[in-house]
């Protein structure tokens, strides 16, 4: 058995990893969503074009800029393209308005998401136990709204490392992001398990720069090149047991 210093460092995916989302209507979403955002926009005292054609021209070019990352894998900020789509209509909005209107377009998304149960206490005790733990995320959300959203939910005071696409602008598999990650933790590849829910961004990204993997897959998963494989995050503790020898298990509460 490998003794526990041999992993310094667990790193999640954020999106059905660390927060389950479910299946959701994506048209049903984006449509709340712009609802919101426009209602916002009107109270702020702005004025936008009529709802539908606010409607269209957001998910035109938010499908499209979303259409280039899976070709390029290169990644956008929601706030620069709100920036641009506001200003194309003729308004005007200050960044932290820009900010709050990226919420209201995230809040539909946002009220289906839930953490497993008992999650909040584990990530405690790895972190009490000296665990360095962290985010590698693709999204073009800004990270204060997902911050916020960790918060929320409890879990953000046990990430304090954080890095999501949209500020790297490469996306998983990229080993940039991975090696990012890396770098703000101070960790070695060898040494980190990187937990995910995809195979290709997840696993094989991970994989190429030489972390340990675990793959979430609430309905299991078959075929996976992850060295394990799990249902639920809560089985990490018995995996973790896997890298530490008997004695000191008690002693590090995992």
């Amino acid at each position: 058995m490998s003794s526990m210093a041999e992993i310094t460092t667990i790193l999640f995916d954020l999106g059905e990893t660390l927060i389950d989302f479910g299946k959701v209507n994506v048209g049903r979403m984006f449509n709340a969503g712009a609802k919101l955002a426009y209602n916002h926009l009107r109270e702020l005292g702005q004025t936008p074009p009529p709802r539908i054609w606010y409607f269209w021209v957001n998910y035109v070019a938010i499908r499209w800029n979303i259409l280039k990352c899976v070709i390029t894998q290169r990644d956008f900020h929601a706030t620069d393209l709100m920036d641009s789509l506001c200003r194309f209509m003729g308004l005007k909005l200050s960044k932290d308005d820009l900010l709050r209107l990226c919420w209201f377009w995230y809040e539909p998304l946002h009220n289906f998401g839930k953490v497993e149960a008992g999650l909040p206490e584990m990530l405690r005790d790895f972190t009490h136990a000296g665990l360095k733990l962290g985010v590698v995320s693709n999204t073009f959300i800004p990270g204060p709204i997902l911050d916020r959203h960790l918060e929320e939910v409890g879990l953000l005071e046990y990430l304090p490392f954080r890095v999501y696409s949209c500020d790297v602008g490469w996306q998983k598999p990229k080993p940039i992001i991975f090696r990012r990650a890396l770098e703000l933790t101070g960790s070695q590849a060898d040494k980190t398990i990187f937990v995910g829910d995809r195979e290709y961004n997840d696993i094989y990204g991970a994989k190429r720069v030489g972390m340990k993997t675990v793959r979430k897959n609430p309905d299991g998963c078959r075929r996976s090149a992850a060295d394990f494989k799990i249902r639920k995050l809560l089985e990490l503790r018995e995996i973790l047991r896997e890298f530490t020898t008997p004695q000191p298990l008690e002693e590090t509460g995992i």
